[in-house]
């Protein structure tokens, strides 16, 4: 059986995933479409 630590980073890089897929197909925002997961970062200091 696999360690927690092991599916918690399954969980988050399967979040990252979706977040990116999501950002990389919508067309309102041109900074998430160039730079999917980083441009969240960008709209948090904002």
């Amino acid at each position: 059986m696999a360690p927690m630590w092991t599916w918690i980073g399954i969980g988050l890089a399967g979040a990252l995933v979706l977040v990116a897929v999501h950002d990389l197909v919508q067309t309102k925002h041109a900074i998430l479409r160039s730079f999917p997961v980083v441009g969240h970062l960008r709209y948090l200091l904002e």
